[in-house]
């Protein structure tokens, strides 16, 4: 996504060839961790460079 600029997310299904559905399901659940944006124009894009994922991992009972 952050070669091809912003995109629509029926434009991403199609790069994908994956269905509209799952795609704007994805999108969604990106959306709201914050990896991806959308524009003024309702376009979804990638705003960074780089992302940096810390997922603690929790102990096992003993």
């Amino acid at each position: 996504m952050k070669s091809a600029g912003p995109l629509s997310i029926y434009a991403l299904a199609m790069r994908l060839n994956r269905h509209y559905r799952n795609v704007h399901k994805d999108v969604t659940a990106l959306m709201e961790w914050t990896v991806i944006e959308k524009d003024e124009h309702g376009l979804v894009l990638v705003p960074w460079d780089e992302i940096d994922v810390r997922w603690p991992l929790m102990r096992q009972a003993a």
